[in-house]
Formats: structure tokens, C-alpha cells, sequence
């Protein structure tokens, strides 16, 4: 039985239609890897960044925290300055307005030195008149 032509081209078109079939579910398939790849690439960005999030706020609670001690070491650092030398001025002054024992018993012992000189001079002065 001879082929007719309107069979070839039916069978021509189907043909074509079953190769282009099964490039497009090729292709079908191809995106769809393409796609779960993507969706894992995502999923794994997606951890990534919140990881990422997560360590970045401890690093910046971290810097704040060294930014806060600095802040209260060189507060420390001015009070101590300051209280050192309002006590340093306050020695000065204490040791300018006031003697200190050991001055003051020299002052004493100089003096009643001074007093016995004098008066030994006088009785001197006075007996071999």
C-alpha cells in the first residue's frame, strides 16, 4: 500500500511535534534543576545572612561596649587627676600654714636657747661690771 502524501505530512508533523515534545521536557527538566538549585542557593544565603545579622549585633554590642570603657576610663582617669591635686594642693597648703612637730620642737629648743643666752649675757654683763 503506497503512502499518501497527506500521511507523510501528517507523519512528518507529528514526528516534529514528539521531537519538540520531548526538547521542551528536556528543557522542562533543566529549569527545574535550575530552579531547585537556586532555591537551595537562596535557602543557603538566607542562613547565611541571618548568621551574618546575628554576629554583626554582637560585634557591635561588642565595640559599644570598649567605646563605654574608654569612656569611663578617661572619666576615671580626670576625677583621679583632679582629686590628686586638690590633695596635693591641700598638703601644700598644710604644709606652708602649719609646722610640723619636729619644726616646731626646734623652734622651741632655739628659742629657750636664745632666752638662756640672753639672760646668761645679762648676769655676765651684770656681775663683771
Amino acid at each position: 500500500m503506497p503512502v499518501e502524501p497527506e500521511d507523510r505530512v501528517a507523519y512528518t508533523r507529528g514526528r516534529l511535534d514528539g521531537e519538540v515534545a520531548a526538547a521542551l521536557s528536556r528543557h522542562e527538566d533543566h529549569f527545574q534543576r535550575i530552579n531547585g538549585s537556586l532555591d537551595k542557593m537562596a535557602d543557603i544565603l538566607g542562613r547565611q545572612a541571618a548568621e551574618f545579622s546575628a554576629q554583626l549585633a554582637v560585634q557591635s554590642l561588642a565595640i559599644q561596649r570598649l567605646a563605654d570603657l574608654g569612656d569611663a576610663r578617661e572619666k576615671t582617669v580626670k576625677e583621679t587627676a583632679a582629686a590628686l591635686k586638690v590633695a596635693d594642693d591641700q598638703r601644700r597648703d598644710a604644709a606652708t600654714t602649719r609646722s610640723r612637730p619636729i619644726t616646731t620642737t626646734a623652734m622651741v629648743i632655739g628659742t629657750v636657747v636664745g632666752v638662756l643666752t640672753l639672760v646668761l649675757g645679762v648676769v655676765v654683763y651684770l656681775v663683771n661690771r
